[in-house]
């Protein structure tokens, strides 16, 4: 039964990148004189793929017919899957007057980021793990697929009102991998016999192929703003508008592999097509015989950056529970923008604990969870977006957040 190599390359790049922020950013007006916050998390999920399926393909364990049965029932006809895994640490100094401004200080911020996404059909997830029998005769639909992954470093510096802890910062990026594809039209039709397919197709697929550790540099911004608004007369509450790492990349060395338009190919069968000898033998050019073009060029892109619109939590409030609620969005085709809302207890002066509850991004319906602790200079907040996948195999994802404040 042959797979799909390129499928597996695209599950093992997911997880690999934007961050859901489920521990609230808590508006806090206390003074100090440093800051150094460091987070990090690592975020999977997806609409048709549950948990006890993702963990055995990408840790090891058998796969057995019925978990991939379980997966394949959950599957529509356009399917989203993405992963995020990143660190990021930042020390924020409220002592230093910058322009000599005594409401101004100055930040710097560094870390690591992974970010894949993709759309898929049902019939290529079916076509990499049953194999060519199962669409004898049948026609297998890729239209609509796409997919992008992300890897790369950043430095960034910039400026911090000491009070209401809004912040600006210009970013510098190592851009460590890129990667592309999508199919407008797209699909593959066998005969009964296996001994015939006829392949017809029109979209791209392009990476970085620069050998050097540096593969692109970008620029781009992090914006963080918290805004006042009355709710009662008695009562304020906080917006925050958080923007991170929406900027430009410089891609030089690109590898760009297309069709000019739609392209029928009769008389190739899948042993042709996926067999080590045929494909890579010096006989036969794939690249030629489906008609596909091959360049090479340097790219200006979009950032896969992130944005969040959201009431947030007041930690000099004397209420015991309040509500946090908000929009998140990704500037990608392959995710839709997120919904979110929960609530944040706090019982005790060094402990908070929280629930909340998401819609999109790139999975369905979450549940999270989150706690926070203050010891003495250190707040420390541990959670998960993925409260069903932590505790069962039928959840549609893993992910764990981590965050250390350390106040001076």
């Amino acid at each position: 039964m042959k797979k799909s190599l390129l499928f597996y390359s695209f599950i093992f790049s997911f997880y690999t990148s934007f961050s859901q922020y489920l521990i609230p950013i808590q508006y806090d007006t206390l003074v100090h004189k440093y800051e150094v916050i460091t987070t990090g998390l690592a975020d999977f999920g997806a609409t048709g793929i549950e948990r006890q399926f993702s963990s055995k393909l990408l840790f090891g364990g058998e796969i057995t017919n019925e978990i991939k049965d379980a997966s394949f029932d959950k599957h529509k006809g356009l399917n989203r899957i993405g992963a995020d895994v990143q660190a990021e640490v930042e020390f924020r100094n409220y002592k230093t007057n910058l322009f000599k401004q005594e409401n101004i200080g100055w930040l710097i911020k560094g870390g690591y980021y992974n970010f894949g996404s993709a759309l898929y059909t049902s019939d290529l997830f079916g076509l990499a793990f049953y194999g060519n029998q199962r669409y004898l005769g049948e026609s297998i639909d890729l239209t609509g697929a796409r997919f992008g992954a992300w890897s790369y470093q950043k430095i960034g510096f910039g400026i911090i009102d000491k009070k209401t802890k809004s912040n600006l910062s210009l970013n510098f990026y190592n851009i460590l991998g890129y990667g592309g594809a999508n199919i407008q039209q797209g699909s593959i039709f066998q005969n009964s016999d296996a001994d015939s397919i006829s392949i017809r197709y029109d979209g791209f697929a392009e990476y970085s192929s620069s050998s050097k550790f540096m593969k692109g540099w970008g620029i781009g911004i992090d914006f963080d703003v918290r805004l006042p608004v009355q709710i009662k007369p008695e009562e304020t509450s906080y917006i925050q508008i958080l923007v991170k790492n929406v900027g430009v990349a410089f891609l030089p060395d690109v590898k760009r592999y297309e069709a000019d338009s739609s392209f029928t190919y009769e008389g190739l069968s899948f042993s042709q097509l996926l067999g080590d000898a045929a494909i890579f033998g010096d006989s036969f050019s794939l690249l030629d015989t489906l008609n596909v073009k091959e360049v090479s060029y340097n790219k200006i892109a979009l950032l896969p950056g992130f944005l969040q619109i959201g009431k947030i939590v007041d930690n000099q409030s004397s209420k015991k529970i309040q509500s946090f609620f908000g929009v998140r969005m990704y500037p990608s085709l392959t995710l839709i923008p997120m919904i979110y809302a929960g609530a944040n207890y706090k019982p005790i002066e060094w402990f908070q604990v929280g629930a909340n509850v998401s819609y999109g991004g790139y999975s369905k319906l979450r549940f999270g969870l989150y706690t926070s602790f203050n010891y003495k200079q250190f707040d420390i907040g541990l959670a998960t977006e993925e409260v069903v996948g932590a505790v069962s195999g039928k959840g549609m994802g893993e992910s764990v957040v981590f965050r250390l404040r350390w106040k001076i």
